[in-house]
């Protein structure tokens, strides 16, 4: 069980190029003593650095309730494009670890998580 501050819909790729939006992470865990559950912070506070994980190990996860064949490697794909993102944003941070959550499992994901060391919690 992963212990820390909880950061959800963080931005990603800000420092990396100008645009009009930017995809975000669903949910960043900065690993602590105690849980604490964050609002959504706005995109100008972390181009700002009035919000930062310099110095902090993160766990970067990925919520995908349905791993249907439509959305089998969405959230692979999405942690490996993040991670690279997040450490361009955050090069003070060290990434302890990628998870995914979803509601089911599904066996080719379950396969895939396992060799590129993803965690993987399964709801149901």
């Amino acid at each position: 069980m992963l212990v820390g501050d909880w950061y959800p819909e963080v931005p990603v790729g800000f420092r990396s190029v100008e645009a009009a939006s930017y995809p975000t992470i669903d949910l960043v865990c900065a690993l602590g003593a105690r849980n604490v559950f964050h609002p959504a912070i706005a995109l100008r506070y972390w181009r700002e650095g009035r919000v930062s994980f310099q110095g902090k190990r993160v766990w970067l996860i990925e919520v995908e309730p349905d791993l249907s064949s439509a959305t089998l490697g969405l959230p692979i794909g999405q942690l490996f494009v993040y991670k690279t993102l997040f450490k361009r944003d955050h090069s003070g941070a060290s990434i302890a670890g990628l998870g995914v959550v979803c509601e089911e499992g599904n066996v080719f994901v379950e396969l895939a998580c396992k060799e590129l060391a993803i965690t993987l919690w399964k709801l149901a």
